[in-house]
C-alpha cells in the first residue's frame, strides 16, 4: 500500500509483525559510545608495538568510513524500498545507530589517547584505493532501480566489508573495552542485516521471474567484485592476512541472500558473531526485553555535560 507522508502511523495496525519485533530489538539494544570506558585500555594500547597500533588504527578508521557511508548514502537509499510505514520508522533508527557506530570509532581513538594520530588513520582510510573502488561499485548498486540490489549492497557492506575490518582489531585480545565497543557495533549490525535480509526476500519475490534472475546475477557479481577489493585491502593492511574474516562475512551475507555459502573458518570473530547473534536475534513478544545486558539504566549524572 502506498502512503502519503502525512498519514499517521498506528502501531496497533501493524501490517508486518516483523517490523514491530525489530523495532523492539533495536530500541532494547540501544547504547551510546560514551558509556564504554575505553580509557581503561590505554596502558595495554601503549604496550603494543607501533606496527600493530597502525594496523588497528587503519582498520578502525576504515570501519568508520563504512558506517558513515551506510548512514549517509546506503540506508537512505532503502527508504524507497519500504513496504510499510513501520519499516520506514525502523530505517530511521538504523540510520541513527549507524551514526552512533561512526562516532564510536572516534571515541576509541580519543579514549586510547590517539587524538594526534587519528587524523592520519582517517586520511589513510579516505585515500585507500581498494576501499574507494569498493564504494564506487557500491554507489552504482544503491542507485539501481531494483530494490533488492540496493538492499543487497547494504547487507554486503555490513558483513563482507565490516567483518574484514573488525577482525584485525579483535585479534588483539589485550583491549577488552575496545572489543566491547566493537561487540556493541556488531550487535546492531546483526539486527540490521537480519531485517534487511527479510525485506530483501519479500522484494525479490515480488519481481517477475526474469527480473529475479537478473537481480540475483547482479548481486553475485557485486559480491565477487567486492571480495577482490577486500583481498587487496587486507593485503595492504597486512601482507600476511588470511581470508578467514572475509569468508565469514561472505558466508553471513550469502545466508541472507540465498547464495552458495562456502566454508567458514573457526575463528574468534566467528565465535563472537554467533554468540552475539544468539543474544540479540532471539524472537520475543513485544512486552519482553531482547537483551537486558545491552543497555544500562540511565542515572542523573548521565545528564551532566
Amino acid at each position: 500500500m502506498a502512503y502519503l507522508y502525512y498519514k499517521a502511523i498506528n502501531w496497533d495496525e501493524t501490517e508486518d509483525e516483523f517490523d514491530a519485533m525489530i523495532w523492539e530489538q533495536l530500541t532494547n539494544n540501544f547504547w551510546l559510545d560514551i558509556r564504554v570506558p575505553i580509557t581503561e585500555d590505554q596502558a595495554a594500547w601503549a604496550a603494543l608495538d607501533p606496527t600493530t597500533q597502525t594496523k588497528i588504527g587503519r582498520a578502525l578508521a576504515s570501519a568508520s568510513l563504512l558506517a558513515a557511508y551506510q548512514s549517509e548514502r546506503c540506508a537512505p537509499a532503502l527508504r524507497s524500498c519500504r513496504r510499510t510505514q513501520q519499516e520506514e520508522a525502523v530505517l530511521n533508527i538504523m540510520t541513527f545507530m549507524e551514526s552512533v557506530h561512526t562516532k564510536g570509532y572516534t571515541t576509541i581513538f580519543r579514549g586510547l589517547g590517539e587524538d594526534d594520530n587519528a587524523a592520519s588513520f582517517f586520511a589513510w582510510a579516505d585515500s585507500d584505493a581498494a576501499t574507494q573502488a569498493a564504494l564506487t561499485k557500491l554507489d552504482d548498486a544503491i542507485q539501481s532501480p531494483v530494490a533488492p540490489v540496493r538492499q543487497a549492497a547494504f547487507i554486503l557492506i555490513e558483513t563482507e566489508l565490516l567483518y574484514n575490518r573488525l577482525a584485525p582489531v579483535l585479534a588483539v585480545t589485550t583491549l577488552p573495552n575496545v572489543a566491547r565497543m566493537l561487540t556493541n557495533i556488531l550487535a546492531g549490525s546483526l539486527i540490521f542485516v537480519n531485517y534487511i535480509g527479510y525485506k530483501w526476500r519479500q522484494n525479490l519475490a515480488a519481481l517477475p521471474a526474469a527480473e529475479q534472475t537478473a537481480a540475483s546475477a547482479a548481486i553475485q557479481a557485486l559480491e565477487q567484485a567486492l571480495a577482490e577489493w577486500e583481498r587487496t585491502w587486507s593485503t595492504v593492511l597486512d601482507p600476511h592476512a588470511d581470508d578467514d574474516a572475509l569468508m565469514l562475512g561472505l558466508h553471513h551475507a550469502n545466508s541472507l541472500l540465498d547464495l552458495p555459502l562456502g566454508e567458514v573458518a573457526d575463528t574468534p570473530l566467528a565465535a563472537l558473531v554467533e554468540t552475539t547473534r544468539q543474544r540479540v536475534l532471539t524472537p520475543v513478544a513485544h512486552e519482553q526485553i531482547v537483551d537486558v545486558d545491552a543497555t544500562e539504566a540511565m542515572m542523573e549524572e548521565d545528564y551532566d555535560f
